[in-house]
């Protein structure tokens, strides 16, 4: 085997396709604040995380990265000796202190067949190299003029393999306000490569698809009255590649946790599940957030278990698309794997306390779960599932699914164990979504927000908030500032044409709907709102009718 540049013709077809993406988040205890609150001659100013990723590929001209910039070159003739080079500066541009982590993550390889039949991957054959730098440094002007006139630097990098999604510079960095730090990254495919890397005709092209992340949260820098430990407990955000990846980190995630995802990954059903394992039918030890409990009260002897799922926030990104968010709950089987037997029925709960799903986009596969005729991407059976504290907000959701809720609350666990469901602090806001039924229906809450909305062609009402017992709603039941065009086409036959916002037993609820714009939808100013069973007060104000 020749092992020269004499494969170079045959590896021109051979494709790297690389992604950037950037998540900015800040933990559990952050605020986004930019004004001051002034009482006597005390200021009292909020600081503000914001962190900026720029790049360069020539050391002069930085420009900002977002989740869909390409820094490399993905229409690059990728052979031996082949060498792609370019700087990263991470900005602190905010007012806190920060740590953060700037790591890669491969999105998706496909190998190929060489020339000598032989089963390769082209991450096998190219060096991914990277070295950290403060500009304050000593030769920093230097090193740059360098890493982009030479193929050969003479300083040392760091070389690290893809699919590790390893850290760049081992570590997580802490950065002051105003602070920058720099990144040499290059990729090269050495010389001494040769037909081993060379696919043979008729094969695919290899190509490798990857993102450069840059996560970051708050860091144990400023001080409140007593120490500087108030956020030491923030978390970064987890970026998981693809469904096995980001299954396995729910199924183990600790609370106060993010979960990150990348741009242009389906990323089909995700399940917030409790976690049990055949062995003595306990919960599996990795997992501290299920426990073993008895709310049936020996209904089932083989185990009754929990998951609590606490402060959590699962982040979208452009392209990045999920069937829908599953709470597995109720009655299950657990086969040992050693007899291939199955245990006795088993149930199972989720208790959601602080659950934000943010800026995901959602297909109309309605993987979710489904009750009485309706499906839904994000399903809720209240006869299992418990939440106090749920966040949909900035999703994206275009179907053509006439019975599909949005967001989806259905049942009851009225006398039927000591679980003590309850559906509290709903928020949905600033969503769009087209050609379903509704965006959403709830059962029974206390405080629920929906607001500023954008929703077009359904079969229904924007909202419903219903009822299946003698349960009513409570406290605040907030529907404003949504733009709604062409909904509740179905009710026309029924009766119910230009019907907007319904809630059925309403209970002592304080119900507001104000300031809504709502067009081609037969709405009149006596009938758009129906509330039943209501003795708490009710505002409808400063709505557009067209």
């Amino acid at each position: 085997m020749t092992k020269t540049k004499s494969t170079k013709r045959a590896l021109l077809l051979s494709a790297l396709s690389l992604l950037m993406c950037v998540s900015m988040l800040i933990g559990s205890t952050y605020a986004w604040f930019t004004d001051s609150v002034v009482s006597g001659n005390n200021i009292i100013k909020a600081g503000n995380l914001d962190i900026v990723l720029e790049y360069s590929t020539d050391g002069d001209t930085w420009n900002t990265v977002d989740a869909t910039t390409k820094v490399f070159n993905d229409q690059a003739l990728w052979e031996p000796g082949h060498r792609e080079v370019v700087m990263f500066r991470v900005r602190n541009a905010g007012t806190l202190h920060l740590k953060y982590e700037l790591l890669t993550t491969v999105i998706e390889e496909k190998g190929s067949v060489n020339v000598y039949g032989d089963e390769f991957k082209l991450s096998d054959y190219l060096t991914l190299e990277a070295l950290s730098y403060a500009k304050e440094g000593l030769g920093f002007d230097q090193m740059v003029d360098n890493f982009f006139a030479s193929r050969d630097v003479w300083f040392q990098m760091d070389e690290f393999k893809f699919g590790e999604n390893m850290k760049v510079n081992g570590s997580v960095q802490e950065m002051a306000p105003g602070y920058e730090h720099y990144y040499f990254v290059a990729i090269t495919m050495p010389e001494t490569v040769g037909n081993e890397a060379n696919y043979a005709t008729g094969n695919d092209a290899p190509y490798i698809n990857f993102a450069i992340n840059l996560v970051a949260t708050q860091y144990t820098a400023e001080s409140d009255s007593f120490d500087n430990q108030y956020d030491k407990d923030a978390k970064l955000p987890i970026v998981v590649r693809d469904n096995e990846h980001a299954q396995a980190v729910l199924d183990t995630l600790e609370n106060g946790s993010t979960i990150q995802l990348l741009p242009g990954v389906d990323y089909g059903t995700l399940e917030v599940r409790a976690q049990v394992g055949a062995e003595n039918k306990k919960p599996i030890a990795t997992n501290a957030n299920t426990k073993a409990v008895d709310y049936f009260t020996d209904k089932y002897p083989t185990g009754e278990y929990t998951r609590t799922f606490e402060n959590i926030t699962i982040l979208g990104a452009p392209g990045a698309k999920v069937d829908g968010i599953k709470f597995v709950t109720g009655t299950f089987k657990v086969t040992i794997p050693e007899t291939g037997k199955q245990t006795g029925s088993m149930y199972q709960f989720v208790e959601i306390k602080n659950l934000v799903i943010d800026g995901v986009e959602f297909t109309d596969a309605s993987t979710g779960g489904e009750a009485a005729g309706f499906v839904s991407p994000i399903f809720m059976d209240l006869q299992s599932v418990k939440v106090d504290g749920l966040t949909v907000k900035n999703c994206k959701l275009e179907g053509n699914v006439s019975n599909m809720n949005f967001v989806y609350a259905y049942g009851n666990a009225a006398g039927k164990c000591t679980f003590g469901v309850t559906l509290n602090n709903v928020v949905i806001a600033n969503n769009t979504v087209s050609g379903i039924a509704r965006l959403a229906e709830l059962r029974e809450a206390n405080n629920v927000t929906i607001k500023g909305n954008n929703v077009s062609n359904t079969t229904r009402e924007l909202a419903l908030l219903a009822n299946n017992t003698d349960k009513v709603y409570s406290g605040d039941i907030i529907c404003s500032e949504n733009v709604v065009d062409a909904i509740a086409g179905d009710y026309a036959a029924q009766g119910r044409e230009g019907l907007f916002f319904r809630v059925g037993a309403g209970g002592d609820a304080n119900i507001v709907v104000k300031d809504n714009v709502i067009t081609n939808s037969g709405c009149v100013e006596s009938s758009f709102v129906g509330v039943t069973g209501h003795t708490g007060t009710l505002t409808v104000e400063n709505n557009t009718l067209n």
